[in-house]
């Protein structure tokens, strides 16, 4: 088994399918298995088409939300062999049939939505197990295919609509959204908040600015938050490094507001948390509940995030603010219900499962080793 060679396809759209496919990679490796490939296909495969839908996929946040949740909408039901599917299965089929006959690999894992392996594997000539982590709460035809060996879905209430759409439930496996080793554990908060220079006395709020910096408003947010009484609010920039020099020189001067770029400690932050303001995408949200901390999602894009946020918001895990007048009214009560708080954390708890990558590998393996 330690020979085995896997290969995981992933994408550049957004960071939350690259981090799931090097969390897996990661825990193939430390289970031995040491020919682990991640491949972000339509990078390689189409690099300047691929930085332009990126850039259209990331601008859509603030320029147009509801084109993409347009689209989106249209194309979520559709039957995988529609017209619409196989053409997007034609990006990047060259460069995957190249891919897939250099690598050789035993098993191929989708992290992002694409299932042109799935419709051509009978024609490869050599057995290949396929399988598919879903990478959000909710759910779009693009995922699914019939000649997916086994899907891996982060709740209950994901495997069952699944299972609607006619996939047998012994392909469907509950395994929760693969994350980095680091949420498996829970740090010393004492510690955390000496680390970083946090006052333990106060409230804190983690705005999370998305990955490339891209929330809406997002000063005005900061403004809104810093009117709150006995609060620190800690915001995190992602890769936006101009963004981060802005807020630098904007809020040098106040004691209580601690900016970041990009960090791989993005756990300790949340751990120590009150709540979160964030994006809904998916892997954010599987880290926010991993940690048991209340999120508030703000103006959640139309699309997968949308569906993310209303979901969320029905377990009583996430509370959706569509508006700065609304933050201004909402936040301060929230962050003074301790009640409502608590039954948050509860809801969080109820829908964590902090192993999620350790069960995906070892499904995975015990499955090829079955056959």
């Amino acid at each position: 088994m330690n020979d085995s060679r896997i290969l995981i396809l992933s994408s550049s759209y957004g960071d939350g399918h690259s981090q799931v496919s090097h969390a897996l990679q990661a825990e193939f490796q430390e289970k031995g298995i040491a020919s682990v490939t991640v491949v972000d296909l339509f990078g390689e495969a189409h690099p300047w088409i691929n930085a332009w839908v990126r850039l259209a996929y990331l601008k859509s946040y603030t320029l147009a939300p509801s084109l993409y949740g347009e689209v989106y909408d249209r194309t979520k039901d559709l039957p995988y062999d529609a017209l619409f599917f196989k053409w997007l299965r034609l990006f990047g089929k060259r460069k995957l049939q190249h891919v897939i006959h250099n690598e050789r690999p035993d098993a191929v894992i989708h992290t992002f939505p694409i299932q042109t392996l799935a419709a051509m594997r009978d024609r490869l000539g050599f057995p290949l197990y396929l399988y598919t982590v879903i990478t959000d709460f909710s759910l779009h035809q693009r995922w699914l295919h019939s000649g997916i060996d086994r899907f891996y879905t982060a709740t209950d209430d994901l495997r069952q609509k699944i299972m609607d759409r006619g996939i047998p439930s012994d392909k469907i496996y509950v395994s929760g959204i693969p994350l980095r080793k680091a949420f498996t554990s829970i740090a010393d908060p004492n510690m955390i908040y000496q680390k970083y220079g946090l006052a333990p006395a106060k409230k804190t709020i983690l705005l999370l600015a998305g990955a490339y910096g891209v929330m809406q408003d997002l000063e005005t947010v900061i403004e809104t938050i810093i009117q709150i009484r006995d609060l620190q609010i800690i915001v995190v920039c992602g890769k936006n490094r101009s963004l981060l020099e802005h807020l630098r020189n904007r809020y040098a001067k106040h004691p209580f507001v601690y900016l970041f770029g990009f960090t791989d400690q993005i756990h300790e932050l949340m751990q120590i948390s009150t709540c979160i303001f964030t994006k809904a995408g998916g892997v954010t949200l599987a880290e926010a509940m991993a940690v048991s901390v209340p999120v508030i999602i703000f103006q959640p894009v139309p699309g997968q995030e949308r569906d993310n946020a209303e979901y969320l918001s029905q377990k009583g895990a996430a509370c959706i603010i569509q508006n700065i007048s609304e933050a201004r009214n909402k936040l301060p009560v929230l962050l003074s219900d301790t009640q409502l708080l608590s039954e948050m954390k509860a809801a969080a708890r109820q829908l964590q499962k902090r192993n999620a990558s350790q069960s995906v590998v070892e499904d995975i393996l015990q499955m090829m080793e079955r056959r």
